[in-house]
Formats: structure tokens, sequence, C-alpha cells
């Protein structure tokens, strides 16, 4: 656990505490309650937090995550959100783990170098996000999903935030951003209809809002302070490889 918090801002484990707080108290006055939805939320808050700062083996507190969410999603008829997470967040989250080990920071073994993407691969992943949002629609209305439209995007959203993960880019966290949103008004619906056993699961994505903006923030604060590190360096890199070129010529000679 020491090595876990390694590097944490005070900040950061006040906000993870009082997130744990409030979702436990949510569980706690509830009538209704549902103590897989709270480990999901518990787990689903760490585990965005994680990701927030970068920490590279995050995807695998992805992976328990978004396993406790399918069986919540199933008993809620959100077909949509388990097809995403079982067919494609889950095989992603596992290329993230292996591809963030290998694209750790030097300064900071536990976190993940941020990687600029060209702006070709945005639009590339827009329009295919687009295409492919019509043929999701259609699969999920066969399917008979609660909440079609919302299921939809939904999907859609989260694919493409956890490619931009798993490619290392700071913007992965404006798809999560625009998810959360569409998830709370989605378990909105859920505690209006079944209950407020489901309060827990609006208010860790709410939490997960505040922390993927967050996300975003110090990601690009991260790039940012790499790049000058980078720029720093190349002067001495460009010499070392100069000396080392006049060394082969004179052997040479």
């Amino acid at each position: 656990m020491k090595n876990v918090l390694k590097n944490w801002k005070w900040y950061e484990l006040v906000f993870l505490g009082l997130s744990f707080v409030a979702i436990i108290l949510c569980f706690a006055f509830t009538t209704d309650r549902n103590y897989l939805a709270l480990f999901c939320s518990l787990i689903g808050v760490f585990y965005v937090l994680l990701s927030s700062k970068g920490v590279f083996w995050a995807p695998v507190a992805g992976l328990v995550y978004n396993i406790i969410y399918i069986i919540m999603a199933i008993s809620q008829q959100y077909y949509g959100e388990v097809l995403v997470t079982a067919c494609c967040i889950v095989p992603l989250q596992i290329f993230t783990v292996l591809k963030w080990l290998k694209y750790r920071n030097a300064q900071n073994s536990q976190e993940v170098i941020v990687k600029k993407l060209h702006w070709q691969e945005y639009l590339i992943v827009v329009l295919v996000a687009l295409v492919v949002s019509v043929g999701v629609y259609f699969i999920l209305q066969a399917l008979n999903t609660s909440e079609l439209i919302i299921n939809t995007m939904t999907f859609i959203l989260s694919i493409v935030g956890t490619y931009l993960m798993y490619r290392r880019s700071s913007f992965y966290a404006i798809a999560f951003i625009i998810n959360n949103i569409a998830l709370i008004i989605l378990w909105t619906i859920s505690v209006i209809n079944e209950g407020l056993e489901y309060l827990p699961m609006v208010i860790s994505f709410a939490i997960f809002f505040l922390l993927n903006t967050y996300g975003l923030v110090r990601w690009q604060i991260a790039e940012r302070k790499q790049n000058k590190s980078q720029s720093e360096l190349a002067p001495q890199l460009n010499i070392d490889k100069s000396f080392k070129n006049n060394e082969k010529i004179l052997e040479n000679k």
C-alpha cells in the first residue's frame, strides 16, 4: 500500500477519502441496499483517480471494476453497457496494461509517459465512431436495450475514451467526461424507476466526472513537463551523438 500511495498529493488523498465517505453514507441512508453497487462504486472511484494520475497499473483496477459493472448492467438490461464493456473495454484495458508497462516515466516509474497524437488520428477516431454508432444503435435496438439513445452514446464514448487511454493521450478524459454525464442520466433513470439502491452509482459517476476533469488538466501539465524535459535534453543528446561520431572518425583514421 505504501508503494501504491507513493507520490500522491494530500488533496488527492482527501478527495479519495471524501468520495468513499459520500458513497458509503449514501448507501447507509437507503433502505434498498445493493452491496454490489456499493463495491462497484468504491472500486470505480479508485480506478478513475489512478487513471487521472496516469498510474501505470490503473487498467488493472479498471478490469476489476468493469467485471462488476457488467453484472450490474445486466440486471438493468443495459445491454449496450454490457456489450461495450465485455467485448471492447476489457480487451482494450488488457492491452493498455501491457502498453503502459512499456512506456513508464523515467522520473516517476509509477506514471506513464503522455503521448501527443496527430490531429489526423483524432479525426479518424471521430469519423469511425460516428459510422459505428449507427450500426450499434440498431444492434442494441434488436436486443431490446433500455434507454437506447443514451446506451448507444455511452457505448461509443467508452470505446473512444479507452482507445485514447491506450494511446496515452490526455484527451481520453474528454470522452469520459461526456460519458460520465450520459451515465449520470442513465443511472438516475434507474433510481427513479427501481429505487434508491442504485443511488451510489449516480454519486460515483458524478465523482468520476470531477476526477476525469482533474485528469485532463493533470495529463496536459505532465505532457508540457515532458516536452520541456525533452527540449532541455536535446542539445546534450546532440553533443553526445557528435562526440561519438568524432570518436568513430578518429578510430577509422
